[in-house]
């Protein structure tokens, strides 16, 4: 069985995730009231997100990644831990890379 790995963000506004998932590589979906996480594993924990971006723009993914509000209001990112990862010369890494502009 897989689980969910959970990683905070330091983007506490909606709108500067949604624009940078958008000007990278994908279309996620903004859900106001949430929307449950699809998974490969049909016996994993079901969870909700605010923002989605669906497995199928993910390669090889087993699951969508949603971010949901923290109690700081800050983002965290909610994926599938057994999603496909990028070899690189320091090891295996799932990474998604934001930048804040002042």
């Amino acid at each position: 069985m897989s689980k969910y790995a959970h990683t905070v963000t330091e983007l506490r506004e909606e709108k500067h995730l949604v624009e940078a998932l958008r000007e990278t590589w994908c279309h996620p979906e903004v859900l106001p009231q949430g929307a449950r996480l699809n998974s490969y594993y049909s016996e994993q924990e079901a969870k909700v997100a605010l923002v989605i971006i669906r497995w199928r723009e993910l390669p090889a993914a087993y699951g969508d990644i949603g971010f949901v509000r923290q109690p700081d209001r800050r983002f965290g990112m909610v994926g599938d831990e057994k999603r496909e990862v990028v070899k690189t010369s320091s090891g295996q890494q799932v990474r998604l890379q934001f930048v804040v502009r002042r």
